[in-house]
């Protein structure tokens, strides 16, 4: 793993965790929780087609080129 990866590991880590706080804030002030729900569950479905993306590129090598261009981009 190379010091980059660590650095995307890293800054989603934190960009997920602010997400989320901000997802929490926004559902208290507007109160929609119910749809602050589905946001969430979304995410997190996005988080997972992303994990086994990650987990996959090392043998599928259009799986790299899509997250390699993902990473160029900012991530999501």
């Amino acid at each position: 793993m190379s010091v980059e990866d660590i650095l995307v590991i890293g800054a989603e880590a934190l960009l997920n965790l602010l997400i989320s706080e901000a997802i929490n804030e926004i559902g208290l002030v507007w109160g929609v929780n119910g749809e602050v729900k589905k946001l969430k569950s979304v995410v997190e479905k996005i988080q997972k087609v992303l994990e086994d993306a990650e987990k996959k590129q090392v043998d599928d090598v259009g799986v790299r080129h899509w997250l390699a261009g993902r990473s160029r981009r900012g991530g999501l």
